[in-house]
């Protein structure tokens, strides 16, 4: 049986006299991984884990190596992304519709005193905390990305953040 090693980038078994490791691509000698960093290509279904930095597909829930359950903050924007937009855009339906509503009923007294102008304040209210939770939930996706750049800087992989920025995209369109 040949003698084996773990490879110093990703953690897996390799042959101790290999080059390079078959599993994440790096090459083994100082020499060769200074001049492949700045222009390695890897697969556009792979990623970096941000707290191993061991590569996974990029649909991975949780990394392998640590155990990892967010391994590229995708299960947070879509946290994110719910947090700040659901909420605030149903409260404005929900005044519009009770507009319409007491509008219909022609309710202008009783237990809810409702009329145009009280529509108005509610809706400007909505909207200004609409646009403010975006701004927050704007901030947190470029903290996001920050983080997931420098981690990808550090791999040498310089595509990996448009892979990481089209799968972020793609979660903020579908939720």
């Amino acid at each position: 049986m040949e003698e084996t090693k773990k490879c110093p980038y990703c953690g897996e078994e390799i042959l101790a006299v290999a080059k390079k490791c078959k599993h994440c691509g790096e090459w083994l000698d100082g020499k060769a991984v200074e001049q492949a960093a700045p222009t390695k290509k890897t697969d556009d279904n792979m990623l970096y884990c941000r707290q191993c930095k061991t590569m996974l597909s990029i649909d991975a829930s949780q990394c392998l190596k640590c155990g990892n359950g967010d391994p590229f903050l995708f299960d947070q924007i879509r946290k994110e992304n719910k947090q700040f937009s659901f909420p605030i855009f149903f409260m404005i339906i929900a005044v519009a519709a009770a507009e319409l509503l007491f509008d219909i009923m022609d309710v202008t007294h009783g237990v809810i005193p409702w009329g145009p102008v009280h529509c108005i304040v509610v809706l400007t209210a909505s909207a200004l905390l609409y646009f403010f939770a975006r701004a927050i939930g704007k901030q947190l996706r470029e903290n996001h990305e920050k983080e997931m750049a420098d981690i990808f800087k550090a791999a040498g992989d310089a595509d990996a953040i448009r892979r990481w920025r089209e799968k972020a995209d793609k979660i903020c369109r579908s939720e």
